[in-house]
């Protein structure tokens, strides 16, 4: 019973993940599927008519078709630019760390173990304990 909702879920995530993807490329093959079958019909027309001249335009007619498909296609699946602008900066941020502007700041930096403002009061608490 749950194999259906987790197929029919996952199918639903995928779709929502690569709707533009999906919506180009199905759009694209539908013009196709038209293309050729309007194309016959044209040369099935020409033939009964006896009009073998225009048979040539009618199949580069075509060919133009399928191939701007073919680069709509291509450039849909291309992936964005802006991502990769965004990643670069994103590491370059990360890399550049800044400099310590005074010896008091060098010095903690150096430091092992950093030591908050109540560690030392509770620090000096048992100094005075002991004494």
């Amino acid at each position: 019973m749950f194999k259906i909702f987790t197929k029919y879920g996952i199918l639903y995530l995928w779709y929502k993940m690569y709707r533009q993807k999906i919506l180009v490329i199905t759009s694209c093959i539908a013009t196709l599927i038209l293309t050729l079958a309007i194309y016959a019909d044209v040369v099935d027309f020409l033939k009964n008519r006896e009009l073998t001249e225009y048979l040539l335009y009618a199949l580069i007619g075509k060919w133009l078709i399928i191939l701007t498909n073919i680069m709509i296609i291509a450039l849909a699946l291309k992936p964005k630019k802006i991502n990769k602008i965004a990643e670069k900066n994103q590491t370059n941020f990360t890399k550049s760390t800044p400099e310590p502007k005074s010896k008091i700041e060098e010095e903690i930096l150096k430091q092992e173990k950093l030591r908050t403002r109540g560690d030392m009061l509770i620090k000096e608490a048992k100094l005075r304990k002991n004494l």
